[in-house]
């Protein structure tokens, strides 16, 4: 109910809960230690969208978390089954002038790459 008198909308609750769970930064192995709680939070109000703007932005405002592990996180997310590749490329084949957006791109490229060779792969 604080969510909807506070006008929290999905991208901003997720944030919450990241900045809750990773007050001392965001790791692979730390997000995959309280991934359960994250799971909860994802119900299907969150879009992947939301999800990762949430993400983007935590890992990016953090002083803690390093952004060389943002694909990793990416990655852990994926396997969560909380993004679809498709999701994913979507996103960030999507035009953009968000320089948040943009930078996490580029760290997250590698990861990608391989989604698109993955999900080309599965449709042939």
């Amino acid at each position: 109910m604080l969510q909807v008198s506070q006008d929290f909308d999905a991208k901003c609750r997720l944030f919450v809960v990241l900045s809750a769970l990773f007050k001392e930064g965001l790791t692979p192995e730390g997000l995959d230690q309280k991934m359960p709680f994250v799971v909860k939070c994802c119900d299907s109000s969150v879009r992947s969208s939301d999800i990762i703007y949430a993400l983007e932005n935590f890992c990016f405002e953090s002083e803690e978390t390093q952004m060389t592990g943002f694909p990793y996180l990416l990655q852990r997310m994926y396997n969560a089954e909380l993004l679809e590749a498709e999701d994913i490329l979507n996103y960030y084949n999507a035009d953009t002038t968000d320089p948040v957006t943009l930078k996490c791109k580029t760290f997250a490229e590698p990861f990608l790459q391989w989604l698109a060779e993955a999900d080309s792969s599965d449709e042939e």
